[in-house]
């Protein structure tokens, strides 16, 4: 390989590392942010659940399981379930799992771009 075309190389990579840093720089407060936010949307759904009447329905459900296939107990389940903040919660459930996602790719790239950025630099020397 030619100094011109290694050189092109090289830089191509640290053009990649850069771009991969710059959303790692969004990606990882976007996490902590979204982490944050579903600790919060968890303690609501907590208190909405112990106010409403669907924790004891659902304990009941467990004790008698006869009476949730006699009747049509689980339609008057769901009726009682707060439907906004659930939905909350696994809106915030997605996000954070997506984001671990992203971030988790971000880091594998950034350090196979950095492996190959010190393959350079180690044939170059050579």
């Amino acid at each position: 390989m030619d100094l011109f075309t290694r050189i092109m190389r090289r830089l191509g990579l640290e053009r990649q590392a850069k771009a991969i840093r710059a959303h790692l720089g969004i990606l990882v407060p976007g996490l902590f942010i979204a982490v944050i936010m579903g600790f919060w949307v968890v303690r609501i759904l907590y208190v909405v659940l112990r106010l409403s009447s669907f924790g004891p329905m659902f304990n009941v459900a467990f004790r008698n399981p006869e009476l949730v296939v006699r009747h049509s107990y689980v339609n008057s389940m769901l009726s009682v379930i707060p439907s906004l903040e659930f939905s909350f919660f696994l809106f915030s459930l997605a996000l954070v799992l997506l984001l671990i996602r992203w971030t988790t790719q971000n880091f594998e790239a950034y350090r196979s771009v950095q492996k190959e950025i010190q393959n350079t630099q180690h044939h170059e020397h050579n």
